[in-house]
């Protein structure tokens, strides 16, 4: 006889404690905030309502390249938007499926209209290994994607170095690399 398989909601895998920051915040108080927590993202909310998601790859892209000031510079200048969302009743493979198509590590989980929480791709791997194939799905080779000024800017997949996945990939002879393993590969050849 055939086991049933339950199945597994967002809700039951997502992260409750939410960290979040105002748009109106220094990304200096941000990246403190990240590395306290040593998260990689977060959450940025104005008056109650979710506006965009801040990363570490939006900081080193949209201010440390571009030589801002990260004390001078707004959360809401450098954060990504727009927002994509799950439903706390959904089931993790739907979520993994968004995160896979929008190319997207964290969502902010919904529930009745209420923000209950986060979910990232870590939460779901722990949990469901087997939907790596899943969030896996651009493995293949790395894509570009459109930047807000609709040129082709940047690459997104997996690091040919560390394997991890990136929204930042950069071609160094050849591979396809993130920005921490760019980095340790230009700063040996200095």
């Amino acid at each position: 006889m055939a086991s049933i398989k339950p199945r597994l909601l967002v809700k039951d895998v997502m992260t409750r404690s939410i960290i979040s920051i105002s748009p109106k915040a220094s990304i200096t108080e941000a990246a403190r905030i990240m590395g306290e927590r040593d998260i990689g993202g977060v959450l940025v909310i104005d008056e109650s309502k979710p506006v965009g998601m801040l990363t570490e790859r939006d900081i080193v892209r949209r201010v440390v390249a571009q030589g801002l000031n990260p004390s001078n510079t707004k959360v809401e200048e450098a954060m990504s938007t727009p927002l994509f969302f799950i439903d706390a009743d959904a089931e993790i493979s739907d979520a993994a499926r968004l995160m896979a198509t929008e190319n997207i590590r964290r969502l902010p989980v919904m529930d009745k209209g209420k923000l209950v929480g986060i979910l990232t791709t870590y939460d779901i791997l722990t949990i469901a290994p087997d939907l790596f194939d899943t969030l896996s799905v651009l493995k293949e080779q790395p894509k570009y994607k459109k930047s807000k000024s609709g040129s082709d800017d940047f690459m997104i997949g997996w690091c040919d170095s560390c394997s991890e996945w990136s929204d930042d990939l950069r071609e160094v002879d050849g591979q396809y690399l993130c920005s921490e393993c760019y980095f340790e590969h230009v700063g040996s050849e200095m």
